[in-house]
Parts: C-alpha cells; sequence; structure tokens
C-alpha cells in the first residue's frame, strides 16, 4: 500500500505525420551530445506539442539500448505536458508487435529499450502526489491521452526511498493525467526474455487530493481494439517489480498482461519473499477503486485475449495478488479471466499460496468470473491455482510456525454490505 506523503545542439528531424500532429523522429541513441543532424530522445520529447507522436529510426542493427541521463546534471528526460501524444517504438524499423494469443508465448521484436541501469532517472516535487524520494523514467504530468507502446524498460533495482536513492518507477502519472494508455511493453525483463533488471513500480499513477486522481488508465488491451490482431498487439510483459501496477483513481482496465511470466508463458518470476524475488502485491488500486476491470469484460469482443497471466506468489507483503486501499465504496469491479498460479498451457502450474485479493468495505460490489449473461460465460472464468506444491509449502509432519493454506481471497469485512457474484470459476487446490 502507498502511504501518501505530504536541449542539446543538433539539427531536429521532423516528418509530417497528419493534421493534428508531427511525427518527430529519434535518430540517436546519444541523449547526452547528438550530433548534428541527429534527434534524441530527450529533444523529441522536449519538441512535444499536442497531438504530436515520437516515432524511432537509429541507423545500424539493433535493439537500441538509450541510456537515461543522470539525475545530475539533466534531471532524466523531461516531463510529458502535451495531450494526445504518443511514443511508439514499433516505429523503429526491425521491430514488429506480439502476434500470438495470450495463451502462447510473447513473440514481440521491441528494439527500442529504455535503459536505467546507469542510474539516470528524473524526479520532481508534485505536491501530494510525487516527491523527491521517488524518481520516473517517463514522467507523464497533467497530460491526458497519452499513448507509450512498443519499448523495453529496464531498472536498476527498486531504490531506497529517499532524496540521495529514490524509488525507481518506468512510468508515472501525475493527478489529472487521465486515460493513459501502456500497451506492448516489456518491463523489467531484458530482450534476452530471461535476465531481470527490476523496477519498484512499472507504472504508478498517484492522486494528490480527493478530487485530483489519475483516471481511466489502461494496462494492456484497450476496450476499442477491433480485431484479435489488434488485441495481441497490445500484451504488455510485465517481470521483477516489488508494486508492477499501482494506481489512484477509478475506471482502470489491466487487460492483457503477463504478471511476473516470462515471454515464453510458461516460466514465471518465482516470488519467494527474498530480495530481489519479493513483491507487495502485483496490483494496487487505492484511494477510489470504482469501475475497475482486471481481465476479460465479457463484452463478446476479443475476451479471449484480455485474461492475466499471473506467476506465483508464495510470500507478498500485502498477502494479496491484487489489493483495493483506502476506499470506502470499491463498487462494480470485475475480475475475470485471468489465470492465476497458471502457465498458458492451463496445465503447468507455479508454486504459489497466497490469496487472490481482500478488504472490501460494507459498500463493495465485485464480480469475480462469468455474469451467465449467455455472452463469453466460459471465458471469464478465472483459473485459480494455489498451494502448489502442496508437500514442499506444507510439509508433513507440520513444522512449528508453517502456515495453514489460504483460501483464494479474505470476504471478511467487519460490517455487513459486500456483494460479491463468484461464479463460474475453475479452483485447483484452493483451501
Amino acid at each position: 500500500m502507498r502511504i501518501l506523503r505530504s536541449a542539446g545542439v543538433g539539427v531536429l528531424l521532423f516528418l509530417s505525420f497528419s493534421a493534428f500532429g508531427k511525427l518527430i523522429v529519434v535518430n540517436t541513441t546519444n541523449n547526452i551530445l547528438p550530433l548534428p543532424g541527429e534527434t534524441n530522445l530527450v529533444q523529441a520529447i522536449s519538441l512535444l506539442e499536442d497531438g504530436d507522436t515520437i516515432g524511432f529510426n537509429i541507423p545500424g542493427p539493433g535493439p537500441f539500448y538509450l541510456d537515461t541521463p543522470p539525475f545530475l546534471l539533466f534531471n532524466g528526460y523531461p516531463p510529458i505536458t502535451n495531450h494526445n501524444v504518443t511514443i511508439d517504438g514499433y516505429t523503429q524499423p526491425g521491430s514488429a508487435p506480439n502476434t500470438n494469443p495470450i495463451l502462447s508465448s510473447n513473440n514481440a521484436r521491441i528494439q527500442i529499450v529504455i535503459d536505467a541501469r546507469g542510474g539516470g532517472y528524473h524526479s520532481e516535487l508534485v505536491p501530494g502526489a510525487f516527491d523527491l524520494s521517488e524518481s520516473e523514467q517517463i514522467f507523464i504530468k497533467g497530460a491526458t491521452n497519452v499513448n507509450i507502446r512498443g519499448l523495453c524498460f529496464l531498472g536498476p533495482g527498486t531504490g531506497a526511498g529517499d532524496e540521495l536513492d529514490p524509488y525507481r518507477y518506468a512510468i508515472g502519472f501525475t493527478p489529472g493525467s487521465h486515460r493513459g494508455h501502456i500497451s506492448a511493453c516489456w518491463f523489467g525483463v531484458d530482450l534476452d526474455r530471461t535476465n531481470v533488471f527490476r523496477f519498484r513500480d512499472a507504472v504508478a499513477a498517484f492522486r494528490a487530493n480527493t478530487t485530483n486522481y489519475v483516471n481511466n488508465t489502461i494496462i494492456g488491451v484497450g476496450s476499442d481494439t477491433s480485431s484479435a490482431s489488434e488485441a495481441r498487439a497490445q500484451f504488455n510483459v510485465i517481470v521483477g517489480e516489488f508494486i508492477p501496477v499501482i494506481l489512484e483513481g477509478q475506471g482502470y482496465r489491466i487487460s492483457g498482461n503477463f504478471f511476473n511470466v516470462f515471454p515464453d508463458g510458461m516460466t514465471d518470476y518465482n516470488v519467494d519473499g527474498n530480495d530481489p524475488h519479493n513483491i507487495e502485491a502485483f496490483i494496487e488500486i487505492g484511494r477510489r477503486g470504482d469501475n475497475v476491470v482486471i481481465g476479460t469484460d465479457g463484452d463478446g469482443v476479443n475476451d479471449d485475449e484480455e485474461r492475466n497471466i499471473f506467476g506465483g506468489i508464495t510470500v507478498a507483503g500485502e498477502q494479496e495478488f491484487i489489493q483495493w486501499y483506502s476506499s470506502n465504496t470499491m463498487t462494480n469491479n470485475v475480475i475475470a479471466g485471468n489465470y492465476f498460479g497458471l502457465a498458458t498451457d492451463g496445465v503447468t502450474r507455479f508454486t504459489n499460496s497466497m490469496a487472490i485479493f481482500g478488504g472490501l468495505t460494507a459498500a463493495s460490489t465485485f464480480r469475480i468470473g462469468s455474469d451467465f449473461d449467455g455472452v463469453s460465460d466460459d471465458l471469464e472464468a478465472n483459473v485459480i491455482s494455489m498451494n502448489y506444491p502442496f508437500d514442499t509449502l506444507f510439509p508433513s509432519p507440520e513444522q512449528p510456525g508453517t502456515p495453514k493454506p489460504p483460501r483464494f481471497a479474505n470476504l471478511t469485512v467487519n460490517s455487513l454490505g459486500p456483494r460479491i457474484s463468484f461464479r463460474g470459476n475453475k479452483l485447483m487446490g484452493n483451501n
């Protein structure tokens, strides 16, 4: 749970893109001193106007690793403050988005890496939301409809949470940065599909006060996708983060993602509580938490491509896969079609013994699984594999202090009122 706390030189290359904005082409990895005729990502972000797109055309064989400028003297990349802008890594020649279904491997060919392993970052005070103990790679500051796609983000670790070593986020949204869309990106896992370089958070969006939130963020597949191929081209792979996604507001859609599952779809980043294999929760929704879809929306369009695949957990800071926090409402929420503790083949089980969610209030309304309205009912089933492998997690004879096998969720509340529909799911090894 989050605690609320008080241009370089060179000739810039532009191409006409549309009547609504221009295309700014990044053609160098040199983020410090680009040569004449070169445009780097720092300059490209600085030159954004409403409606623009940043594309890439870096010469030579890829992939291309763009080292984040250091905090001193550059303060990393400048914040994005313009509306309706896009950073599209798939414009780089040789790249291509994923074409496989969600229940398969992710075959995206990403060519542009936002590489923070050297320690570079952006940090600034946004009262009530971000302070100097936090940092970002891409920082979206009050801008709406920002689309980030086709990038790989590699982190330097989680950070210590102070001004000398701030928490490290790949992407940060400030209050008012509504309707952002993060798609077809890899976080934490390198392009070799194996090595992990984690952040604290992959995507962090924090409110400032009770009237200024970050709403309607999409992580993965958008609701307006018209075909299976379009949906598959939006899948994210998020591996190794302490809190992969934390959002404060409402109207979120988190669909079509691998969480702690490597691109092969069959191997998980097993979380056992020991750094760097530790986690607080996969998804944290705070402060409001209404009208959230995690997985399949069940509208009959691409429902089979909207599920999330979650790796296994045996120890978590919040003792849950998904956490709602600091809200008195949490209404009209859907968790459907997801695989928890199970690989994409639907057979291979990950080491997992962790409750899915909890902490509901008297006003909460949740649907977990199918609504049985005759549309995509079978696809809305969550598959929940827990307490596996049992003899390893809970040895016999029982040892003092050995935890009991958990239930799939803790629905206990202090007062009557929550309304929960739990139907049509498939449970494996649940207590």
